[in-house]
């Protein structure tokens, strides 16, 4: 158990701390009062729970959007009540900003830079802008979209690593959900499909941040 903390401690409290924020920020700003939440998206998902999913309300939705977002707030209404919208959006949030700190661990941070990075990503998008936590964790499109699509990118850099295909067809499915329910999300598809020379050497990339990063830390020091 030590062990296991010593190798990932600051990457759980990283975590930790970023979904603390999140929750914070989530109840702080949490209301039911429909005359202040996007009405359309949890409209639909009422009209797909009333008609039990069929195929022409889905065609229906289609028509306005990609159904996927719609369709996962169906899903919420059916499995946890007609609020439960309005809490779909918290843990795709804080899979964001934990997707963010593994993002910094592969950026060769550890310890209390990758903690400071991670708040610090989440100090800049919750608070560079009174409405950004809003957009992010109301019933809007925005959170579940940028989680899969910073999700399809990490598969790729694992697979990149690893060297193995199944890591590049999870990131494009990766960016499928993401275009599902959002459609800019799709152009993401085809970094998916490229060889994983195509992307550059992953020890060069890695190795010339690393040498730039300790340049850093020795003009600050």
């Amino acid at each position: 158990m030590q062990a296991f903390l010593k190798k990932h401690g600051a990457l759980l409290a990283a975590c930790a701390a970023s979904a603390a924020v999140v929750l914070w920020f989530h109840l702080r700003i949490l209301t039911y009062v429909t005359a202040q939440d996007p009405f359309l998206y949890i409209r639909l998902a009422r009209k797909l729970v009333a008609a039990s999913f069929s195929p022409a309300e889905i065609v229906g939705v289609f028509a306005w959007m990609m159904p996927g977002y719609p369709l996962l707030l169906a899903a919420a209404i059916r499995l946890a009540g007609p609020f439960a919208p309005y809490w779909v959006n918290l843990p795709f949030t804080i899979g964001l900003f934990m997707l963010i700190a593994l993002l910094a661990r592969r950026l060769y941070a550890d310890g209390l830079p990758l903690v400071a990075m991670t708040l610090y990503a989440v100090w800049i998008i919750l608070g560079g802008h009174g409405l950004n936590p809003h957009f992010l964790l109301y019933p809007f499109r925005e959170s579940p979209m940028l989680f899969f699509c910073l999700l399809g990118f990490l598969l790729i850099l694992v697979a990149r690593e690893k060297g193995r295909v199944t890591g590049y067809a999870l990131a494009g499915l990766s960016f499928l959900l993401a275009g599902a329910i959002r459609e800019p999300a799709l152009f993401c598809v085809p970094f998916a499909a490229l060889r994983p020379g195509e992307y550059g050497s992953p020890a060069k990339t890695s190795g010339g941040f690393r040498s730039r990063y300790a340049r850093t830390r020795g003009r600050t020091a």
